[in-house]
């Protein structure tokens, strides 16, 4: 009894691990996909349909957008007192989409630290 246990144990993590290396390919394909803020959403998702993705997790393409558009804004500095930019006042923005309802930080806007 014991042994058929440990040897279902063994497969269950072996799937396990299968399923997770799958995914993490997935996201890596999907992220180096997806441009922001280089491509609109639309445009965005017809490249990814391109690549025959068509079925995704919209946490995923939430996740990979909102932090791609943090990266972008990251990189800007104040003219005057070269402080870093910082997204301010987050709300939630939902976009429907072919893939499901996608979510993400959106505000007002990027300000910088300080002003």
């Amino acid at each position: 009894m014991q042994t058929a246990l440990n040897q279902s144990d063994i497969y269950k993590d072996r799937a396990h691990r299968k399923y997770f290396s799958d995914m993490k390919e997935l996201f890596d394909n999907v992220y180096d996909i997806i441009d922001v803020p280089g491509m609109s959403l639309f445009e965005n998702i017809e490249k990814l349909r391109e690549h025959k993705l068509y079925n995704l997790d919209p946490k995923m393409l939430s996740a990979i957008i909102e932090t791609k558009l943090e990266q972008y804004f990251s990189s800007f500095e104040c003219p005057i007192c070269g402080s870093k930019c910082s997204h301010n006042r987050k709300s939630k923005r939902h976009i429907e989409t072919t893939y499901g309802t996608i979510l993400f930080d959106s505000g007002p806007g990027y300000s910088f630290v300080g002003h």
